[in-house]
């Protein structure tokens, strides 16, 4: 009977703790009318369940929580953008912009979403992101679609501004008081689509360094309407990239004022672009890159170039002031295929094995600006 009795107690004293010692599950809107109260309800570790149906809110969260749809057959989730957001930071370098999101994640919490979609239209003036996490959070996305991040047709060029998934913040974007922040994100077969800006935006210039890792994926710029200045996947500073095995393009720059092939006086459209990336643990990768002005253009060095299918409309790699090595890539149209830009240091570029086609007009071509020597190496 002792024991008997001793169980009973280790059992009621389980029960008693199953709130904090178990992850939850919350049905909205059977349990919480929105996503948000949701959320602001659940103890860190919990999932949030959700009904089929579009959902127009702001959500900010600070807790560890995943996010999917009640019924695992089918999306059917939208977490679409209400007409105004709340401005959350500043950029003092683009003329007191504020920053705002339809998701934001901080507080190095987290937090997952599967099949779900995440989409605009947004609001007019304000840089907005579709999802973003800063403060040092990690971002889980698999088979989600962010969409429509830019405002109406009647919003003026210069106040659109829209990036897809967006992950740290640069230096000049102040937050709480700080300058700068990290996050993390982990994406596998998502789709990021009819963006303004940046299809997905990763950077970081502190001390921690922001991880990007985007795979299976498809990054793509929508209709060539005018006033864009997009980029498929922008990563910068302390940061780690991992982009392989994804499809980025069509990515336009189609503002009059701006884009040409000027490398120094106009913008380009850009599928994959990196300015001095830390370390020698990047992999850029067996990508498809497509219908844009430039494949792949880095800044001051990038490793792990290897074995991607590059179509363009100017130049396959634009490789800038620094020594790269690249193998096994494929590039089939565009003016060069491979370019060493010399304008800060001299440089060379050792191609291995990549193959370029005769559609395209020079296999390569070295630009040599204030007094810096350019070289490829076939």
């Amino acid at each position: 009977m002792r024991i008997r009795s001793e169980g009973i107690l280790c059992f009621a004293s389980c029960l008693a703790l199953a709130p904090s010692a178990f992850a939850a599950q919350l049905v909205v809107p059977r349990d919480f009318p929105t996503i948000q109260s949701a959320a602001d309800a659940a103890t860190s570790g919990s999932t949030i369940l959700i009904q089929p149906g579009t959902y127009t809110e702001e959500l900010v969260i600070d807790k560890s929580l995943s996010f999917k749809p009640l019924h695992s057959f089918g999306r059917g989730v939208t977490i679409r953008s209400p007409a105004t957001l709340t401005p959350f930071a500043i950029d003092h370098l683009h003329d007191e912009r504020e920053i705002v999101a339809i998701v934001r994640i901080g507080n190095a919490a987290h937090v997952s979403f599967t099949d779900l979609t995440i989409a605009g239209f947004t609001p007019c003036g304000p840089d907005v992101a579709g999802i973003i996490a800063v403060d040092g959070a990690a971002l889980r996305l698999r088979n989600v679609r962010v969409t429509n991040i830019r405002p109406t047709s009647d919003c003026p060029v210069r106040q659109a501004h829209g990036n897809g998934v967006w992950i740290g913040l640069p230096p000049f974007i102040e937050m709480n008081g700080e300058l700068g922040t990290a996050g993390s994100l982990d994406a596998r077969n998502i789709l990021v689509d009819r963006f303004s800006g940046d299809g997905i935006l990763g950077v970081s210039f502190g001390e921690e360094r922001t991880e990007i890792r985007i795979i299976e994926s498809i990054v793509n710029g929508g209709p060539a309407v005018a006033g864009l200045i997009q980029a498929g996947v922008i990563v910068a500073g302390n940061t780690r990239a991992v982009v392989r095995e994804n499809a980025i393009g069509p990515i336009h720059c189609t503002r009059e004022d701006r884009c040409g092939p000027d490398l120094a006086e106009e913008f380009q459209g850009v599928a994959i672009g990196a300015d001095s990336l830390t370390g020698a643990d990047h992999v850029i990768a067996n990508n498809f890159l497509f219908g844009t002005d430039i494949g792949i253009w880095p800044f001051g060095g990038l490793t792990g170039i290897s074995r991607n299918v590059i179509a363009t409309k100017l130049y396959g790699m634009l490789l800038q002031d620094a020594d790269y090595a690249t193998d096994h890539n494929i590039i089939v149209s565009g003016a060069a295929g491979i370019v060493a830009f010399a304008t800060q240091t001299d440089m060379t570029v050792r191609s291995r094995k990549d193959l370029i086609t005769p559609n395209v007009a020079e296999p390569t071509r070295e630009i040599e600006l204030f007094g810096f020597d350019a070289t490829v190496v076939r």
